[in-house]
Order: structure tokens, then sequence, then C-alpha cells
């Protein structure tokens, strides 16, 4: 079993609202592929929401009759978290339609809702990938779900990220496995979740589309007018957390021999977050290259990873939730 039961997250809530399309996000959008399945949403009080973030694991002591203990730190430390606006549009031209006429209105349908799942899908993995690399200055990378659409990862108008904004540095936070293959570098983390010690997105407005297409005066590739269809996707969302020690990583993951992912690795960020927290971590985020990897490892040990029993088929070792994520790049620079 998992350490904790899986929580309200992104998917949860476009599911809900059907009439905006949730039926579409169930079909296409499964937890063991986008964080977003398994990270916690919480609704925020405003679009910038101040947190008091816990620095310290607290201890308890034994002690003598007549004898004190330490003083448990009581300095607050307040950190601010925004959100930041999520927008897509998609639009054809209504030419394009007409040469589809042929195949019936339900061809055209099939045609739309197509293009609202290959959007959502670029959409989580958007998601993640602010999320991971945030404003890192990472170079910009192409979507792999929709490959003309090119990020921009330094965008002032990023989401703070795991990366860079959040301390997930030094000895204490990060193992490095040693790959020196600079264009196969890739990260896997190992993460806390939830509102009160862990990490999680604030949203004022959630993510939802309304899955009608409407008629409007689109502008052409030549900065001309023209008629055609369009929807819109939108949505709000912001990385949180009130604990310092919410995220391990293991960097510099390789195919170099012996640089890969492995069991011994995952048993080191096992302790790493026991020491700090008092449990192992609730998810497991890492690349699909790097879940191979650690595959091939467990079978060479005889260990075997479990699956939740909901549907969802996600990995479990440990207690630990496994997704694996495209966002998590090759050629990690940081």
């Amino acid at each position: 079993m998992s350490n904790t039961a899986p929580s309200f997250n992104i998917i949860d809530a476009m599911y809900e609202n059907r009439s905006k399309g949730g039926d579409i996000v169930a079909e296409v959008l499964s937890p063991t592929n986008f964080m977003g399945g398994v990270i916690p949403v919480v609704t925020a009080l405003d679009a910038t929401q101040e947190y008091e973030v816990q620095t310290v694991f607290p201890q308890s002591y034994q002690r003598k009759i007549n004898n004190g203990v330490a003083q448990y730190p009581t300095t607050p430390i307040f950190r601010n978290y925004s959100t930041k606006e999520h927008d897509d549009m998609l639009a054809v031209d209504r030419a394009t339609l007409k040469r589809m006429e042929k195949g019936g209105t339900s061809f055209i349908n099939r045609w739309k809702i197509k293009k609202q799942k290959l959007a959502l899908m670029g959409r989580f993995w958007r998601v993640d990938f602010n999320s991971i690399y945030g404003q890192s200055g990472q170079t910009n990378v192409t979507n792999p779900f929709i490959p003309d659409y090119v990020i921009d990862v330094d965008s002032s108008q990023g989401m703070i990220a795991m990366m860079s904004d959040l301390g997930i540095t030094g000895n204490d936070f990060v193992k490095d496995a040693g790959g020196t293959t600079a264009a196969q570098k890739t990260s896997a983390w190992f993460l806390h979740t939830g509102e009160e010690f862990g990490l999680h997105y604030n949203t004022l407005e959630g993510m939802n589309f309304s899955a009608n297409w409407k008629q409007e005066t689109l502008t052409g590739l030549n900065s001309l007018p023209l008629i055609g269809e369009e929807m819109w996707i939108h949505g709000d969302w912001g990385l949180a957390t009130s604990y310092k020690y919410f995220a391990f990583r293991i960097k510099n993951l390789t195919s170099d021999s012996g640089k890969g992912m492995t069991y011994d690795l995952w048993d080191e960020m096992m302790l790493k977050s026991r020491l700090a927290t008092g449990k192992n971590p609730d998810v497991c985020v890492l690349n699909p290259t790097s879940w191979s990897q650690f595959l091939n490892d467990l079978s060479t040990l005889n260990l075997n990873v479990e699956r939740e029993q909901d549907g969802r088929n996600i990995a479990i070792l440990d207690g630990v939730r496994i997704i694996q994520s495209n966002a998590i790049m090759h050629g990690e620079i940081v």
C-alpha cells in the first residue's frame, strides 16, 4: 500500500466537471504518466498565498527530573507562492472543416476530439515540465505530443520549480549518480505530497475547457482574418510546499556503465527521506528510460513492484507510487 490514499488532484478536478470535457480527460490522462494524477490540488485564497515553511524536523527528548530539553525553533519562515495562468486556444479554418464534410458530422466530431486530446496531453506535460524546471534556464524543449510547439521555459510566467526555486540542493537532498554523458543526463525525483508537509498545487480556478467549438473570426498565418472555429483550455496552477524536506533528487542518471537507476540508489533515497522526515516519500517521478533501467535492476535482484488495484495501474515499491513522466528530460544542465 502507498503511504497516503489517492488525493484530489488535477485529473480529478477536471473529471468532476464533465460538462466541460471531463469525460475526454478521463479517456486520455493516465495518472501513471502525469504528476497531476498524484499531487494534491488545494484551492488557494488568492493568486499569491503565504505559507509558513517548516524547516526543522521536530525532535522529542527523554529527560531526568529537573532537567530541561532543547527548545524547538519557534521563529517561523514564511514564503509566498503564486499561481500562474495557463491558456491554450485550438482553432481550425472553416475551409478545413468543409473538406471533412463528406465524412459526416461524426467524422468531424472525432477529429475535434482528437485535437482536444492532444492538446490536453500537451497541457499536462507542460504542467509537469514547469513543475520540475520552471525558470531554471534549461534549454528550450519541444513538447512530445505537439512537436511544433516549443515551450519557453525561461518565461517570467513559468511556475516556481523544484529544480531551481525550492532549495533542493546539497547532500541532504541530492544524490549524484555520476553519469558523464551530457546528452543523457536526467533525474529521478522522490516527493512528499500534501498541503501540510509536502508538495501540492495551488489553484484559484482549477483547469477546465468547454468541449464545444464556437465559430469565430480568426487570424490567419498571413495576419489577415478568416472564419473558423475555436475552443479554449484555461487553468491556473502553482506549486507550493509548507515543508523544507518535501523532495529528494537523484541527478546525472545516464546509460553509462553503472550510472543508471538502480535499487541501491532507490534505497539510498529512502534513507535520506526517512532521516529528514521519518517516512518514505509518497511518490517517485522518473522518465521511461530510468524506469526501464530500474526494472532491469529489480529483475536481477528478483524484486517486483506492486500495482494499485483501482484501474489506474500505478506501480508501487516500498509504499511509494511510481510515475513515469516524459517531462523529465535528457541533457539536464543543472
